[in-house]
């Protein structure tokens, strides 16, 4: 759609491919405007909103609530270590091995093992029901981690995670990490070793 002045110097919107002036036929009167608080966002107060806009826009704002959520726990449980979180972002029945107090000894065990551990997020979105996150774990090896005794040395992991949300809580998902490339910064493994 375009924005366009009318015959009355008023502003009103048309589709591309609409050549008459006339309303686009996708968006009848008869449907029902944007909230005001969205149309005070994007600028388009007043404009009319078909319901499959209206589904796009009730899915983009229910994709930004979870990319909240993931960013909210990324930056509490795993920057933080604040065990308060984990009751709120991850659901009961979270599938993981040990379930949800198994996901949190988890992310421990990596600040027991690396000193000064921060999840730096590269970039987070969210799709439907999916919040994908690319990340860049920071620390200083100074604790048993993989079988590999202190190394004292600074290491970066770079992976990337795809949680499924519903109700505010993770209810599944995954990551990719570059288990590899750690094992190479802690000297356990040969760089000549690699997949390239």
């Amino acid at each position: 759609r375009e924005r366009f002045r009318d015959q009355n110097g008023t502003y009103a919107h048309r589709c591309r491919w609409w050549t008459s002036a006339a309303p686009c036929p996708i968006r009848p009167q008869s449907q029902r405007r944007l909230p005001t608080p969205l149309a005070a966002a994007t600028g388009y107060v007043g404009e009319w909103l078909s319901p499959t806009l209206a589904s796009e826009r009730e899915n983009f704002v229910g994709a930004n609530e979870n990319v909240a959520a993931v960013r909210d726990f990324i930056e509490r449980a795993w920057n933080d270590g604040d065990e308060s979180v984990f009751e709120k972002h991850l659901s009961a029945d979270f599938p993981f091995p040990g379930g949800r107090e198994g996901f949190k000894q988890m992310i421990f065990r990596y600040r027991k093992a690396f000193v000064g551990f921060h999840m730096e997020v590269h970039d987070i979105f969210g799709v439907g029901d999916k919040v994908v996150t690319v990340l860049t774990m920071h620390g200083r090896h100074e604790g048993e981690f993989l079988g590999v005794a202190a190394t004292g040395r600074s290491i970066s992991i770079s992976g990337i995670a795809v949680d499924v949300m519903r109700d505010g809580q993770r209810v599944g998902g995954g990551a990719q990490l570059d288990q590899l490339g750690l094992l190479q910064q802690l000297g356990a493994v040969s760089p000549q070793y690699s997949m390239f």
